[in-house]
């Protein structure tokens, strides 16, 4: 074979790659996507979105008061009660405000004259307890006479203006009650005994 057939071959053959280079530089990005080599007929990943929590509401906690509560339990609701003897009075009590105080007090109706006894309720727990030292012989009363016994809570005023009042009647041993009771003085219970001389 001589050296220009040789040369032509060579020439075609330099051409078919060349065409084919070109084919393929111009068909490629078609059918494979972009030319960075990324198939594009594959799936792109989907990122899900961000989602921001909504805030934890704090629920709202309704608290209803406990009611307090004091009551007369010893002497009983129309019982006999010595107006003459010692006696203890007992009851219960509970869910006190601190700036509130325990009295008991004694009237004879229809007199409207309230005697505080002169010894402050001694609280224990739920109970509390106080003594009558009687009312004396020269006060009038027959036997048989109604009383009125009631449980009073005390504000700080009323509490220091009774607490005045003991004070200056034990010193005179002179009881002459008052009326009215202090402003701040709430009657939560009472019961009503007969007098026995």
């Amino acid at each position: 074979m001589e050296i220009k057939e040789i040369a032509l071959i060579l020439c075609i053959i330099a051409a078919i790659v060349t065409v084919g280079g070109f084919l393929a530089f111009v068909i490629y990005p078609f059918y494979y996507g972009e030319s960075d080599g990324i198939d594009s007929s594959m799936p792109t990943p989907t990122i899900p979105p961000t989602v921001t929590p909504s805030p934890i509401q704090t629920p709202t906690i309704t608290t209803t008061p406990t009611p307090v509560t004091v009551k007369i339990t010893e002497p009983k609701d129309g019982s006999d009660f010595p107006l003459l003897d010692t006696s203890k009075l007992v009851g219960i009590i509970s869910y006190v405000p601190d700036d509130r105080h325990l009295w008991i007090v004694m009237l004879k109706p229809p007199n409207p004259i309230y005697y505080p006894f002169s010894d402050e309720p001694a609280i224990y727990g739920d109970t509390w307890e106080t003594i009558s030292y009687g009312v004396g012989e020269d006060n009038g009363e027959q036997d048989g006479d109604t009383f009125i016994i009631g449980a009073y809570l005390l504000d700080e005023k009323a509490y220091e203006e009774i607490k005045k009042y003991v004070k200056k009647s034990a010193a005179t041993d002179t009881w002459e009650g008052m009326y009215p009771l202090p402003e701040g003085a709430t009657e939560y219970d009472y019961v009503s005994v007969i007098g026995r001389l």
